[in-house]
């Protein structure tokens, strides 16, 4: 008997994602995976419905599990409570669960005004970023953004609360590469920094990142 369709989908990709995919799959089904290609940093974005419910999740090439989406009631009592009320009126979109060096994280995206953007929240229910426009911006800091991105087309602004010190990151694409601008409230930048792939860094940059 042959294989079902998404059995010959699942075999098609690498092992440790395969092993991953089934982890997260159980008894579910398997709906789709798109594999996704930014600047040589593959990632897999994996739909699965399970119990009657449709969530997605996004895996590594080496087959970590990055993220996983989540329902509002699933979450802890104090992550449901800041979500919402940071939510306010904006209908809930989405919610990604993520964890990095024991730290959990929620990725939450809202719509409102019929504009979608995105907050995070930590496991403890503290906000620790969130996507602004740039109108939303004191006059100095949207200039100065302006002068800063130049030719290059404004992507993304996200503020973030570091330590009490409030920071934005503005992501400037130009040429094909993406450049993420760090300034202070006042328009101050304080960083730039430019994402390349890791083949065009110097040879001892690679192995050493590799190591």
């Amino acid at each position: 008997m042959a294989a079902p369709g998404w059995e010959r989908m699942l075999a098609r990709q690498p092992a440790p994602v395969q092993k991953t995919i089934r982890a997260q799959l159980g008894d579910g089904r398997l709906r789709s995976i798109d594999k996704d290609d930014d600047n040589g940093d593959i990632t897999y974005d994996v739909e699965i419905v399970r119990q009657g419910k449709t969530r997605s999740f996004m895996v590594s090439d080496d087959g970590e599990l990055l993220s996983v989406e989540v329902f509002l009631e699933e979450l802890p009592a104090t992550v449901q409570q800041a979500i919402k009320t940071h939510a306010g009126s904006a209908t809930l979109a989405e919610i990604d669960k993520s964890e990095s060096d024991g730290e959990i994280s929620y990725d939450v995206e809202i719509i409102a005004g019929n504009k979608s953007r995105t907050f995070t929240v930590d496991g403890a229910g503290k906000l620790t970023d969130e996507e602004v426009f740039l109108a939303e911006l004191p006059p100095d800091l949207q200039k100065a953004i302006h002068q800063e991105a130049g030719a290059g087309t404004l992507d993304e602004i996200t503020r973030s609360f570091d330590s009490g010190q409030v920071l934005y990151d503005g992501d400037i694409i130009e040429n094909g590469k993406t450049n993420t601008l760090t300034f202070d409230p006042q328009g101050a930048l304080l960083s730039k920094q430019e994402d390349v792939v890791l083949s065009t860094a110097p040879l001892p940059v690679q192995k050493q990142i590799q190591t």
